[in-house]
């Protein structure tokens, strides 16, 4: 039971990873505006951090002392791999 709850949670990150970067990818201009100021970059952290807890939840029955740091380095990483 465990296994399969950690490749449901790994395939919701891997989903979501690749949402991202098709997102990503699209113009500036093609997304709706906000009248918030930076309220583009606390969308991104939200993003970002959603894909953290998917990528902790999927190792945390395997290692669940590291899940935590294991989520953080996916979420930043890839933020760094989407917006670089």
């Amino acid at each position: 039971m465990i296994g399969r709850v950690r490749r449901v949670f790994a395939a919701l990150a891997l989903g979501w990873a690749l949402l991202l970067l098709f997102l990503g990818t699209r113009p500036g201009s093609a997304l709706p505006e906000t009248r918030v100021p930076g309220a583009d970059k606390l969308f991104h952290a939200a993003a970002y951090g959603v894909l953290g807890a998917l990528v902790a939840r999927a190792a945390g029955a395997r290692h669940p002392r590291r899940a935590p740091i294991l989520g953080a380095k996916a979420g930043l990483g890839w933020g760094m791999v989407g917006e670089g």
